[in-house]
């Protein structure tokens, strides 16, 4: 029994040996027992191993697109705005917008008698948030009839000591003058003797030199012819808008006179009412007015512009002649009538267009516009009568439309600049020395007005003399 197990025992040994040396034969290696395949992530396995393959790249250098607003702040809350990579749009940033007031800034208003004033403020545009306080007024303050602060009268003042007052005839108003008074100074009371004071009459302080302002409350409608004429000391002048009649001459020669406000409710601005006003600068003719009579600016030298309002029909003579130092006049479409010597001497006046409706230049209308090198002669014009345009040196080209059949005397003599005068019609052109033959279009010499500069030369100097016409 113990042979079998020694015999046992060789086999095994023998059969070991031929297996060892069988894989040997075979070149067959086992690896260790503990021994995994790597997984690299990034350079590196999770065991540690570094990765012999691996390249480090170069760092991400971000291009960023402009900030978008992706949330608005408001006065109360943050908003956000956000800007992405425009490589690599997986790269973004974000940031907050802090929250803020849009403020608008207000200039300061201070308080008059009757209503409040602010100091300078700011106020959000878009939630209530203001600095805005109040300052309140603190009502008028009467002095011998007037507000020291304002030119609001005293309802209970009595006027000035020595003012005459003549009660109407059926006894239902008073009308005021000068009388005894001579303060320079005047306020004319609304009532007096528990009767309105409604008219100011005629001559009331007519060459009352002295008098350096009036105060007209609103009670007056009336103010007479001459009322105020040659009051060489008075600067300025209110007139209320209950005033509805401004009389002839009524400021006339008030050469003092600086600014003048008149009242909206007049219609009409009559004779010489602003003559002589010789330092009165820019006056406003309210929208109401259809008339400016004769004379009504005239000699007024230091008028720089005058807007006359849409609705005016009527310019009479000598309405602006004088008013030297007018360098700007609208003339309204509603105008159909400008009167004779109407802008004459108007020295600064550059430019004039003649509206539509006018049918006739009367005699001297802009005679002397000595700066005048611009002027419209619109196509309803069938007549520009005699020296309609004497002396306007620097004119240098006129157009005469087809609707013109006559032109009188001297109405572009000299004219010096003068070097072209085209007619949109040239048939049949007449010239004559007789206003007869003129007014009867009869008799006269047909004459050629084909070239401008010849026709110019005939109106200026060789026929300035003649009346033309045509058939």
């Amino acid at each position: 029994m113990k042979s079998r197990k020694n015999f046992l025992h060789l086999l095994l040994a023998v059969m070991s040996t031929l297996c060892l040396a069988i894989f040997s034969a075979c070149e067959i290696a086992f690896p260790p027992y503990d021994e995994h395949t790597h997984v690299f992530v990034d350079g590196e396995c999770e065991c540690g191993e570094p990765d012999p393959d691996f390249e480090e790249s170069a760092p991400h250098t971000c291009v960023w697109s402009e900030w978008t607003i992706v949330l608005n702040e408001t006065c109360t809350t943050s908003g956000l705005e956000m800007r992405i990579c425009e490589i690599d749009s997986s790269h973004s940033e974000q940031r907050f917008i802090s929250p803020k007031h849009i403020l608008v800034d207000h200039e300061a208003q201070a308080p008059t008698c009757i209503e409040n004033g602010w100091n300078a403020y700011q106020a959000c545009s878009r939630c209530n948030y203001t600095t805005y306080k109040e300052i309140f007024s603190n009502g008028h303050s009467f002095a011998n009839g007037i507000c020291e602060n304002c030119p609001e009268l005293d309802p209970d003042y009595q006027g000035n000591k020595g003012l005459q007052y003549t009660l109407s005839s059926r006894n239902t108003y008073y009308t005021v003058s000068i009388g005894s008074c001579t303060d320079t100074n005047i306020v004319i009371p609304r009532n007096h003797n528990n009767l309105p004071v409604t008219h100011i009459a005629d001559n009331a302080f007519n060459s009352c030199s002295s008098l350096k302002s009036i105060s007209i409350p609103d009670s007056i409608s009336y103010i007479g012819d001459s009322a105020f004429a040659g009051c060489s000391s008075l600067t300025n002048v209110t007139i209320p808008n209950s005033v509805t009649y401004i009389g002839e001459s009524a400021f006339s020669s008030c050469d003092s006179l600086t600014s003048i406000t008149i009242s909206e409710s007049i219609t009409s601005i009559y004779y010489r009412v602003f003559y002589g006003c010789s330092r009165l600068t820019n006056i406003i003719i309210p929208n109401n007015v259809t008339y400016i009579a004769s004379c009504a600016f005239e000699n007024c030298s230091r008028l720089t512009t005058i807007i006359i309002p849409n609705g005016v029909t009527s310019i009479a003579s000598y309405a602006f002649s004088g008013c030297s130092s007018l360098t700007n006049v609208t003339i309204p479409d509603s105008v159909t009538y400008i009167g004779g010597s109407a802008f004459e001497y108007c020295y600064g006046l550059t430019s004039i267009t003649i509206p539509n409706g006018v049918t006739s230049i009367a005699p001297y209308a802009f005679s002397n516009c000595i700066s005048l090198t611009s002027l419209t002669i619109p196509e309803n014009v069938t007549s520009i009568d005699y020296c309609a345009f004497y002396n306007c040196t620097n004119l240098t080209s006129i157009i005469i439309p087809n609707s013109v059949t006559s032109i009188g005397s001297h109405a572009f003599n000299n004219c010096k600049n003068l070097t072209s005068i085209i007619f949109e019609d040239t048939n049949t052109w007449y010239r004559t020395n007789s206003s007869t033959d003129w007014n009867n279009k009869t008799g006269g010499v047909e004459t050629d007005v084909m070239s401008p500069f010849d026709t110019a030369t005939y109106f200026n100097s060789t026929y300035d003399d003649y009346y033309w016409y045509k058939l």
